[in-house]
Order: C-alpha cells, then sequence, then structure tokens
C-alpha cells in the first residue's frame, strides 16, 4: 500500500504524534509486522515503537497476535479511524456542554465562590503560611462582617513570633476602611513579650477592636484556633514545620462562634 502525503495529512488530523503516525503507516503498508520491523519501516529506534504500539493499540488502531512465540502486530480495520474520530467528537461535545455549565456558574458571584474556594485548603512552611495570611485576610474579614461577628478564638504566642508583622499590617491596611468599626476581634492569649511587643504596635492602629485576655494560670496553648466569620483556621506554629489548616463551614464556624462567644463573656 503507498502511503502519500495526503494520507498521512488525514492520519495527522487524528491528534497521531509523529512516531505514532509513522509506525500506523507502516503497519498498513506492511499490513502485518514485527516491532523490529514496523521500528526499521518507520525508521524510529527500536526501544521507541514499543511503547507507540502499546499507545496505538489503546487507541485500537493496532492489534496485536502471538505467532510461534513472537508478537506480531496487525493494522486495525479501517472503520477504528472511524470510531477514533467519533470517540473525540463525543468527548468534543462533552466538553463544550461542562465549558457551557462553567461559564454559567461563573456569571455569578455564587457560582464563582463555589468553583474557587475548596472546603478544607492544608499550607505548611513559613513562607507558605505567611503567604496565606495575606492572601486571606480580606476574605476573613469580609465574613466576619457580614456575618455581624468578631473574629474569636484563642492564639499561641508563638504565632505572634514568627507572623507578628502581619497583624500589624493587617490593622495598617483596613485602618481606614469604611466598615472599620465593625472590625473587631476578641482572643485568648498568653502575656509574654512577643504579645506585648505585637499588641504595642498595633494599638495605634486598631484601638479597642482589637482585644486579648490573658489566659488562666495552667491553661497553656501550643497551638491556635480562629474562627473568622464562615472560616475556621488551625495554626501550629510552635515547632517546625509550621503549618495551617482552613475550613470554610458554616455551621462548623458557627458553633465554634457560639462557644468562645459564651467563653468570653463569662
Amino acid at each position: 500500500m503507498r502511503i502519500d502525503g495526503q494520507f498521512r495529512k488525514n492520519l495527522s488530523l487524528l491528534n497521531l504524534s509523529d512516531y505514532e503516525l509513522r509506525v500506523f503507516a507502516s503497519a498498513c503498508e506492511l499490513g502485518l509486522g514485527s516491532a523490529a520491523s514496523l521500528a526499521k519501516r518507520a525508521r524510529i529506534p527500536r526501544p521507541s515503537v514499543y511503547p507507540v504500539l502499546d499507545t496505538l493499540i489503546e487507541k485500537g488502531l493496532v492489534s496485536v497476535e502471538k505467532r510461534k512465540g513472537a508478537n506480531i502486530f496487525l493494522p486495525s480495520s479501517p472503520d477504528a479511524l472511524v470510531v477514533l474520530a467519533e470517540e473525540r467528537l463525543a468527548d468534543a461535545r462533552a466538553g463544550l456542554e461542562a465549558s457551557k455549565k462553567v461559564a454559567e456558574a461563573l456569571r455569578s458571584s455564587k457560582g464563582r465562590d463555589a468553583l474557587t474556594s475548596a472546603k478544607i485548603l492544608i499550607f505548611e512552611g513559613k513562607k507558605v503560611i505567611e503567604q496565606m495570611l495575606y492572601d486571606f485576610d480580606e476574605e476573613w474579614r469580609r465574613s466576619i462582617i457580614e456575618r455581624g461577628r468578631a473574629w474569636v478564638g484563642f492564639q499561641d504566642s508563638s504565632f505572634l513570633k514568627h507572623y507578628g508583622d502581619w497583624v500589624v499590617d493587617y490593622w495598617k491596611e483596613y485602618q481606614y476602611a469604611k466598615d472599620w468599626k465593625k472590625d473587631l476581634l476578641r482572643l485568648f492569649s498568653a502575656e509574654d513579650t512577643d504579645t506585648k511587643k505585637v499588641a504595642k504596635e498595633a494599638a495605634p492602629l486598631a484601638g479597642s477592636r482589637r482585644q486579648l485576655r490573658p489566659l488562666p494560670k495552667g491553661i497553656p496553648f501550643s497551638a491556635s484556633v480562629w474562627v473568622n466569620g464562615d472560616y475556621v483556621v488551625l495554626l501550629k506554629t510552635r515547632a517546625d514545620p509550621h503549618y495551617a489548616l482552613q475550613i470554610r463551614d458554616e455551621i462548623l464556624a458557627e458553633n465554634l462562634y457560639v462557644f468562645f462567644n459564651f467563653v468570653w463573656e463569662l
């Protein structure tokens, strides 16, 4: 069988790689052949022909038979090309329908939120956590204010030792926001050097909106837990590696907020 340029062009439209195209064309030309004969005919390195043949078999374009203990490869019926094209067309149609649905979802803020906000996110390493804090603080703040709540929970002082600059930057960033009066924080924390240092720097920016209460003696915290609107954030910063877990769950956050608020009022 003579493989002309037009035939090769038609095969290329089936999304075959160069090696796949050459091996399949060689199989069509020979009618059948061993891996070695196909590699020679296709003018490709013999070791490369085996993964190519596996791919062609997977696509249904080549079949394999055992003859006298050796593998012999045969090109499939020409109808296999039609089937392959039909499968690609079906995938394209499914992709088109999926694209329409995603595009429709992206037109609404609720849809965008559902597509971009994972329920649970895990962060590990100091640099990653620092980036997380700057990336999410605006969303946490928005959620807190929308819920009419305060930022509540408890805080290990080691968090302030490593990420105290972010705390100061947060209050500096939103110092003059139009809804600044609604930006409240109530955390239980230790009374140590790091806590006092950050409190002193943040006080001119946050004023009475940032409230910390010491823990009773004998009740230390070795991690931090925050409830930020619909978000619950857990941080371990006392020892390496630092890591954080963010859970976005309205019901869990509401229950924890009620508990922390109750304890605060006591």
